[in-house]
Order: C-alpha cells, then sequence, then structure tokens
C-alpha cells in the first residue's frame, strides 16, 4: 500500500504529471523493455511478446484541480477549475499547491468563490503565490470501514497497472503500457500516444461512479462486486467479440466481474478508437464512490480483481 499512499500524495493536475510519473517509472522500469517519455508528457512502456501484435493498455496519471486567475485587494484567489467536476460541491474543501501552501475554498455559490489561504492583502497573497498556479484537493488516504478512500483522480487505475506489470509473467503480444496526461483536461495524451503507438488493440483502464453514489444513479456497478467490463458509454459501443474475449477469461480464472453500462460518462477510448486505421478496444473500470472528488472510494478486493484480470489478458489475450 505504500506506492498507492505515495502516487495519492503526488501533485499531479492536468498537464502537471511529472511528480506522479517518476514514482510510476521508478516502479516499473526493472519489469519492462523500455520506458520513454514523449513530448506531452506521457509514459510509454514497452514489453516485448510472443506475437508482433500491438497491445495498448492505457490509465491517465491527472487529477482534477484549480488554477489560480486573479487575486484580488483581500489576498483571495479567485480560480478556474482544471477538469470537469461540480464546484459547487468543493465549498469549504482544502486546497494545495505544490510548494505546500493550503488554502480554503470559501464564497457564496458556485459563481462567486474563491480560495482563503489566510493572507492579510494582495501584496501578502502574491509573496507566496501568482496567477497561474495549480492547485489540487488535499486528500488524506485512509480505511472507511473495509474500503480505502481519499484517492485522487484515477492513481487506484495507476496503481492497478503497476502492479499487473510486475504480476506479468509472459505477454501474449507486444505490449505498451501507456500512462496519459491530462485526461481531465481534454483527453490529449491518449490521443497522441495512440497515434505513436499504432495499437491493434487497446483497453482503457479507469474508474468509474457506483450506482450508490449521488449523481451516478444511471450506472450499474457496484462496489464490491468486482471488476467492471464496459459495454457502453454516451460516445462509445465497446467492441462485443473483445468484450466477450474480456469476460470469457474472466469466468475461466473465475474472477469476479460486473458489466457496465454508462449513458453519461466518457473515457479516452473514443479517442484510441479514431487513431489511425481503427483500433478494436475494450473498456475495463474500478468501482468507485464519490467518484471526482477528494474523497474517491474503493474496495480493495475490486482492485485486486481488477488487477489479475489485467495480468490474464496480457497473457492470454491473441
Amino acid at each position: 500500500m505504500d506506492i498507492l499512499k505515495s502516487l495519492c500524495l503526488s501533485f499531479g493536475p492536468s498537464g502537471r504529471e511529472g511528480g506522479v510519473a517518476d514514482i510510476i517509472i521508478d516502479d516499473i522500469e526493472g519489469y519492462v523493455d523500455s520506458v520513454k517519455v514523449d513530448n506531452l508528457g506521457n509514459i510509454i512502456a514497452f514489453k516485448k511478446g510472443k506475437s508482433n501484435k500491438k497491445f495498448m493498455i492505457s490509465t491517465n496519471m491527472d487529477q482534477i484541480g484549480v488554477m489560480i486567475t486573479h487575486i484580488d485587494e483581500k489576498g483571495f484567489l479567485r480560480f478556474t477549475n482544471v477538469g470537469d467536476f461540480d464546484l459547487g460541491s468543493m465549498l469549504c474543501r482544502k486546497i494545495i499547491f505544490k510548494d505546500g501552501t493550503e488554502g480554503i475554498i470559501a464564497g457564496s455559490g458556485e459563481n462567486d468563490l474563491y480560495i482563503d489561504i489566510g493572507a492579510s492583502d494582495k501584496n501578502e497573497a502574491e509573496k507566496v503565490l501568482s496567477v497561474g498556479d495549480f492547485g489540487v484537493f488535499k486528500t488524506d488516504m485512509g480505511s472507511v470501514g473495509n474500503l480505502v478512500s481519499g484517492i485522487p483522480g484515477n492513481r487506484i487505475g495507476c496503481f492497478a497497472l503497476m502492479d499487473a506489470i510486475k504480476k506479468v509473467v509472459s505477454p501474449e503480444n507486444d505490449m505498451y503500457y501507456v500512462f496519459t496526461v491530462q485526461k481531465e483536461k481534454y483527453k490529449g495524451g491518449v490521443r497522441t500516444s495512440a497515434y505513436e503507438v499504432g495499437p491493434d488493440i487497446a483497453i482503457i483502464l479507469d474508474t468509474v461512479g457506483t450506482k450508490d453514489s449521488l449523481g451516478f444513479e444511471k450506472n450499474t456497478p457496484e462496489i464490491r462486486k468486482g471488476a467492471v467490463i464496459k459495454i457502453k458509454e454516451s460516445d462509445l459501443v465497446y467492441n462485443i467479440d473483445f468484450r466477450n474475449d474480456i469476460v470469457n477469461i474472466a469466468k475461466e480464472n473465475k474472477i469476479n466481474m460486473q458489466m457496465g453500462i454508462f449513458e453519461d460518462e466518457k473515457s479516452e477510448a473514443l479517442e484510441v478508437l479514431k487513431s489511425g486505421s481503427g483500433v478494436t478496444i475494450g473498456g475495463i473500470a474500478i468501482p468507485a464512490r464519490y467518484i471526482n472528488t477528494p474523497c474517491e472510494t474503493v474496495s480493495m478486493d475490486d482492485v485486486d480483481n481488477t488487477i489479475n484480470l489485467i495480468v490474464k489478458l496480457i497473457e492470454g489475450i491473441k
């Protein structure tokens, strides 16, 4: 769990994922043949397989956050969101900036929010922070019963892919493990990675909201029910033959899994699907409560099932 805690504590809003990338590279470089970081900051790790077919598994590194747009005369920081989340729901949440400065989101409504860092005026605030500085929501990873809470962004997806990489014995295909940037902002990282790799098949790994979470009642997955195999998102129907292959491998290996339909959600999958001459695409996710908040909560049993499924796919998909 130490590596997961390090991932959770690492500062990595969209466009500023370097610290997260360093942790990932240090952890996996002994288990792959090569690791590169492209011009955008995506990590592309390669492991030679038995065949020359290219199999890409991608997950994003970035987390939601804020960026300072103005410092007013009272020393309050006006800001914009970095990523897609409900600003109004973040009232009274703590923000932490890269230098360790902390503040609290305050205000009277979604259109009049600011960050209070305790500065007495504009001059005092400007000695610490500047317009354009990024902040993230402060999290505190810990247990809630038999669940784990306080996991920002998709760091649990990063952890799952990292663990799978270390457990794979013999890949069936040439493997490209991709950790992408800027998913929360515009999904640009996975687009450039897919064009560079040119995969024949690909899986997008992320987290999805469970139907027992407020605002996600339309979703089908439940926490503690296993890895989620995606059927459909708002803008994409996943390849049915590939989906059936994933389901069959899960069943053969007695891996707990559930099917997922997401009418109001989008992942990075469409960006990969459209790259090159087209890609056979699948989606796997870890079910999570309170997604896109500082309190994102998962079951480690679901995480373990997801890791086991990824390993068996890497070793078995032809």
